[in-house]
């Protein structure tokens, strides 16, 4: 016994460790079963209410074959109500005919190999439930004893100690419920190599058992991503919902209005211009007398006046007092309007209101770009910069836009 649980476990073993190789892939190669159920023995002495217990691990190579380690506990009792006080033969317990009831409970070793009939009768199958048949054997251990027609108890370990020979033939069901569990029932027939389960060897009919079985099986290092090789479903991803992200509209670039430039005064002197004298004819009078000639009088202009005018043009005066007109400073740009390069002066005044409303406002312009932008706020808090924009639609502008601006 002790050398059939240990090949038992080397046989779980093997198969953990081939299993932990599996990590990563894309299924699983590992199932465990927990079952429950109702097993029959064809005795003549008859049955009462049986039942049975088994944990199984399974390793499938392929989606069409598996191999299954599996133990059983089987709890199997009987009485006959027929029973005589005759007792045949030497041995006191010959036939059912002297048997009162008998009682077992039993521990069975089994290897089976599995053959999954889903894909090779269905090969592009995609439901929910897979069919199998399987075949193997294994050791029964054996904890039996009867009571005869004259009320004496029998132990059978007390007289033979060796495990009995057992060959199963059965059919299994699977129904897929999740990623990690299944639904399992199934009939299993026990072939048993002995007479003596009853504790009637003269009948010369061998103790075989049916059994019906339901359960669940847990698919080991499955998870949302990895099923178990044996099923072929193609589960739909859950779309991961998308944030929904204001509209940005197309910029609407204001008319440029006409600007009126002033005249440039011509702040040069004029030339002094001399008037010539016109000759003076000098007669020689009877007396000489002599007369001041006059000097050429100089005719200057009035000097037109020149007035200093004061610069009223905002883009310049502010020019060198902040530091703007360059990219913007972060990524959430809130856009109240555009305005072409030649309007930046109109730019800085519709700043200059936004700040008296109390925004942050800035001019900015991108690099590359032929506009400038007004912006209320520039930040790289997304959820205030959608909150500023809101405000700045219901309030100032309905047309104002958000600008997602990355440096590079």
């Amino acid at each position: 016994m002790k050398k059939t649980v240990g090949i038992f476990i080397l046989l779980v073993l093997g198969i953990g460790i081939r299993v932990s190789a599996q990590r990563g892939k894309q299924a699983t190669n590992l199932s465990a079963d927990l079952q429950v159920g109702v097993p029959y023995m064809f005795t003549n002495v008859g049955n009462d209410f049986n039942n049975s217990f088994a944990g199984s691990l399974r390793y499938s190579f392929s989606r069409e074959f598996s191999i299954q380690g599996q133990l059983t506990h089987l709890n199997i009792s009987g009485s006959n109500s027929s029973a005589n006080s005759s007792l045949l033969g030497g041995f006191p317990a010959a036939s059912d005919g002297n048997i009162k009831s008998y009682s077992m409970s039993n521990d069975m070793y089994s290897i089976v190999g599995m053959l999954n009939l889903t894909p090779i009768l269905k090969k592009n199958d995609q439901g929910k439930l897979n069919l199998y048949v399987y075949a193997g054997g294994g050791l029964m251990y054996h904890d039996v004893s009867y009571t005869l027609v004259n009320n004496v108890v029998i132990k059978l370990n007390d007289t033979y100690t060796s495990p009995f020979y057992v060959y199963r033939l059965g059919a299994q069901a699977k129904y897929y419920l999740n990623y990690a569990f299944d639904l399992s029932g199934g009939i299993a027939f026990d072939y048993v190599d002995t007479y003596w389960l009853d504790g009637a060897p003269n009948d010369e009919g061998y103790n075989n058992i049916l059994s019906i079985n339901v359960g669940i099986s847990y698919k080991v290092l499955a998870n949302k991503n990895k099923d178990l090789i044996d099923w072929n479903l193609k589960r739909k991803k859950k779309a991961k919902p998308v944030e929904k992200i204001p509209v940005i509209k197309k910029p609407i670039v204001k008319p440029t209005p006409p600007v009126t430039e002033v005249p440039k005064k011509d702040t040069t002197k004029l030339a002094v211009v001399t008037k010539p004298v016109d000759s003076v004819k000098v007669v020689k009078p009877i007396e000489t007398v002599k007369e001041p000639v006059k000097q050429p009088v100089a005719v200057v202009p009035p000097t037109p006046k020149v007035e200093n005018t004061p610069n009223t043009n905002p883009a310049v005066a502010n020019s060198n007092t902040r530091k703007e007109f360059g990219e913007p400073d972060s990524v959430y740009n809130v856009v109240m309007g555009c305005y072409t390069i030649r309007s930046r002066m109109f730019a800085v005044r519709f700043r200059n209101k936004l700040i008296a409303k109390g925004y942050d406002a800035k001019v900015f312009r991108s690099k590359g770009s032929r506009y400038y932008r007004v912006m209320a706020i520039s930040t790289g808090d997304r959820q205030l910069a959608l909150s500023v924009l809101k405000e700045c639609r219901e309030n100032i502008e309905p047309n104002a836009w958000m600008h997602v601006y990355y440096k590079h």
